[in-house]
């Protein structure tokens, strides 16, 4: 199996206290003021899902500064509102109670199968009032939040073509050629075997 891994492609903050929105950079779940964090998924990450040669996960990683309760929803915006007030989501059983530091969240069996219908955009995380909770979440670091999507893709391996013999090399007994290493996308470290052919003018 090999694993893709995408940035968020929005952050939306609200504050369910007020209906209202507040910004969009740091995760925030809980408290006085019932944060909700939408997040947005991008498109790359359901062709994935799809184009998946085996039955695919999806993950959703980020890194907790304040432990709390991290309730799971599902939404329907296609992309960041940025305003307004706050968009409707459903509960998707998910309520994991994290500590600090790097967290996973499987949103395979709750989540997948509707965002990868349609049904579904992204995710909500939010929490209880007693309960504050907040995480890194720039939506263009990874090192702070990203999508995860296992699976098993075919994409043919990029041929980087041949350094030698260039086109007025003259040879007589004897063709020493030359080609750089191929790169395949799902793997750093593939074994490619290549097939050469050759005509020396007459066979």
């Amino acid at each position: 199996m090999a694993i893709k891994k995408y940035n968020l492609s929005w952050i939306g903050v609200y504050k369910a206290s007020s209906n209202s929105y507040v910004g969009g950079s740091t995760i925030k779940v809980g408290g006085s003021s019932e944060y909700n964090s939408y997040i947005g998924i991008p498109s790359a990450v359901r062709d994935a899902i799809k184009t998946s040669k085996t039955a695919p996960k999806l993950y959703f990683n980020f890194n907790v500064t304040d432990g709390a309760e991290f309730d799971i929803g599902a939404h329907k915006e296609t992309s960041n509102k940025g305003g307004g007030t706050m968009p409707w989501y459903d509960y998707t059983g998910l309520h994991p109670i994290y500590g600090t530091g790097w967290q996973r969240i499987d949103l395979t069996s709750a989540f997948m199968n509707d965002y990868k219908t349609g049904a579904r955009q992204g995710i909500v995380l939010y929490g209880a009032k007693s309960n504050y909770g907040e995480a890194y979440g720039n939506s263009n670091n990874s090192n702070e939040a990203y999508f995860e999507v296992e699976g098993t893709w075919n994409t043919a391996p990029t041929m980087q073509g041949i350094t030698s013999p260039v086109a007025s090399t003259v040879a007589d007994t004897s063709l020493k050629i030359d080609w750089k290493q191929g790169l395949d996308a799902e793997s750093n470290d593939a074994l490619l075997t290549y097939q050469l052919k050759y005509y020396d003018g007459s066979s």
